[in-house]
C-alpha cells in the first residue's frame, strides 16, 4: 500500500502503462509516461494478466484521439470526451488546455477509481474568426496524455463554404516532403461569379504560425483544386494543422486538417506499415512496367524469329 506522501513501500511495485484508443493515426493523441510513445488500449489488458501478487499497474484511456469543431462567430459550444482508469490502482486526473485561450476545462481534477469513466467538459467561446490550435493535457498516474484540438471560427449566414482534405498518403510526410491538399470552394446561396481570397495557414499545436500565404480569384458557383505546399526547411518533426480562410465581402469560411512531420526514415517506416498503400504503389509500379512494356513486346519478337 501507499503511504500518505505517495511513497511507494518496498514490498510494493507500480507499473505505468501508456495506452491510447484505436491505432496510431496522424491525428492522435500523443501518449507519454514522462514522455514517450502511444498504443492501443489492449497494452492494458496484457498487462494486467502479467502482473505479479502486489503489483500496481497505473493506466488509463482517453475516449478521442483529436478533437475538431466549427462554430459560428459568437457561439459558445460544450464539448465532451471520456477518461477511463484502465489500471488496478486509483487515479488523481488533472485535466487542462494548453495553448488555446478559447478553451477552458470545466472540472480540471477529480479522483478515477478503477475502472471508472469520468466525462470532461470543454468550455468554448468564439470571439474572433479563424483556426485557432492547441492540446487538451491529461495526467494522471505519472502518464500524459495530449489529445490535438482544433477549432473552426466562421460568420454566420455564409455565401459560400469550403472544405479542405489531405489524401491519406499525405498526412505523414517527412521534412523534406510536400503538403499535398485538395481545396474545394462551393457556393451555399446563388450569389453569381464572386471574388474571393483564400488565406492559407499552417500553425503547430501551440497555436504559432509556422507559414501562410493567400491569393485571390474570382469564382462562379463551385471551384476544386490542388493546393501545394513547400514547408520550411527547419520545421521541426510533430503534429500540425493546414488552414484554408475563404474570405469575402460579407464573411469568412474555414476548413483545416491534422497532419504530421517525421524524419525520413520514419516517413519510410509507416509507409512500410501501412499495407494498404504499399499494395497500392506496388500496383501503380506494375502497371508502369506493363505500359513500358508491351510497345517493345512486338519488336523483340521479330528479333526472335529472325534469329531463329
Amino acid at each position: 500500500m501507499n503511504d500518505t506522501s505517495n511513497n511507494k513501500n518496498q514490498s510494493e511495485m507500480i507499473i505505468a502503462v501508456a495506452s491510447a484508443p484505436g491505432g496510431e493515426q496522424p491525428g492522435g493523441g500523443g501518449v507519454s509516461a514522462a514522455g514517450g510513445g502511444g498504443g492501443g488500449g489492449g497494452i492494458a489488458q496484457q498487462n494486467v494478466s502479467k502482473l505479479k501478487e502486489g503489483e500496481k499497474l497505473r493506466n488509463f484511456e482517453v475516449s478521442k484521439d483529436q478533437i475538431k469543431e466549427r462554430l459560428l462567430l459568437g457561439e459558445g459550444k460544450k464539448l465532451t470526451f471520456s477518461v477511463t482508469n484502465k489500471g488496478n490502482v486509483d487515479l488523481s486526473v488533472d485535466v487542462s488546455a494548453r495553448n488555446i485561450g478559447i478553451v477552458s476545462v470545466e472540472k480540471n481534477s477529480f479522483d478515477l477509481g478503477i475502472g471508472a469513466t469520468e466525462p470532461v467538459t470543454l468550455l468554448i467561446i468564439a470571439e474572433t474568426p479563424g483556426v485557432f490550435t492547441g492540446e487538451i493535457v491529461v495526467k494522471a498516474g505519472g502518464i500524459q496524455k495530449l489529445i490535438p484540438i482544433i477549432i473552426e471560427v466562421e460568420t454566420a449566414n455564409a455565401l459560400f463554404d469550403i472544405g479542405l482534405d489531405i489524401p491519406a498518403a499525405n498526412r505523414v510526410l517527412s521534412q523534406e516532403d510536400e503538403l499535398i491538399t485538395q481545396i474545394n470552394l462551393f457556393e451555399v446561396a446563388r450569389v453569381g461569379i464572386l471574388d474571393v481570397t483564400v488565406n492559407y495557414i499552417i500553425k503547430d499545436l501551440k497555436d504559432n504560425i509556422i507559414m501562410q500565404e493567400s491569393e485571390t480569384f474570382a469564382v462562379d458557383r463551385q471551384k476544386q483544386y490542388v493546393k501545394k505546399f513547400k514547408l520550411p526547411a527547419d520545421i521541426a518533426p510533430g503534429k500540425y494543422v493546414v488552414a484554408a480562410e475563404l474570405v469575402y465581402e460579407s464573411g469568412v469560411a474555414i476548413s483545416s486538417s491534422l497532419f504530421e512531420v517525421v524524419k525520413a526514415q520514419k516517413a519510410i517506416d509507416k509507409i512500410l506499415g501501412n499495407k494498404k498503400l504499399l499494395y497500392s504503389l506496388l500496383l501503380i509500379l506494375l502497371g508502369m512496367i506493363y505500359l513500358f512494356a508491351m510497345p517493345l513486346l512486338p519488336i523483340k519478337i521479330k528479333q526472335f524469329k529472325r534469329f531463329k
